[in-house]
């Protein structure tokens, strides 16, 4: 379907349409295992970059940093993550097509927070991982992505923090995805209940693992 819309953008001469498609494509592929795959995406669609509007850049940059983090590409991450953040600060939101309008600094913030995440959980830029996040979720409406947001928190916290500010983080997560169906959101909590086990003595972490245990048995 993707790639139908794509052939459909390009036809049409839709540079919008085509980033946003071909940042989509990158989403998905990097998710299903292949982040090289998904920065040739990612990079396709900054071809002409100037034909893109500094919203739609700070997206792509953001997209390309997920996927040179998953890479292991520290410096480059660090410079795309960069190159987001100066794009986002032009952003005029009147000059975006009606898709864009969700790519708000929460947005924004969310996404290089969990880019900067993949660095953090190797005990990288920690600080500056958990500010990103703790700003996103605060600002974010969105359900699938606030609770998304704060279960990279409570993992990046387990592992280099407080494991009982990370239980409760996660008692919160879980508790505003209720009835959400959402795989990754599933993914995350599979995650967390891992990286809790080490810390099973304490008793607000077994606790959270035993409410997590349930919801990712389906």
């Amino acid at each position: 379907m993707y790639r139908f819309a794509l052939a459909c953008a390009e036809e049409a001469g839709d540079w919008h349409l085509r980033a946003q498609v071909l940042c989509s494509m990158a989403e998905q592929t990097s998710w299903c295992g292949d982040p090289d795959a998904g920065l040739t995406f990612t990079e396709s669609a900054l071809v002409r970059a100037g034909r893109l509007t500094a919203t739609e850049r700070a997206m792509l940059h953001n997209s390309r940093a997920r996927d040179l983090a998953r890479l292991g590409e520290v410096q480059d991450v660090l410079r795309a993550v960069g190159v987001a953040d100066e794009e986002f600060s032009h952003a005029r939101p009147a000059e975006d097509a009606p898709w864009m309008a969700s790519y708000t600094d929460a947005r924004h913030l969310g996404f290089s927070g969990s880019v900067l995440w993949e660095l953090g959980m190797q005990g990288q830029f920690v600080a500056e991982t958990r500010n990103r996040l703790i700003t996103a979720i605060a600002t974010r409406v969105d359900g699938r992505a606030r609770t998304s947001s704060q279960l990279n928190l409570a993992c990046l916290i387990m592992v280099t923090g407080d494991p009982i500010e990370a239980a409760a983080l996660g008692a919160q997560a879980l508790d505003w995805a209720g009835t959400l169906r959402s795989g990754r959101v599933v993914h995350k909590l599979r995650d967390l209940c891992r990286l809790g086990e080490p810390h099973t003595s304490l008793t607000d972490v077994a606790d959270l693992r035993d409410r997590i245990g349930p919801v990712v048995a389906v």
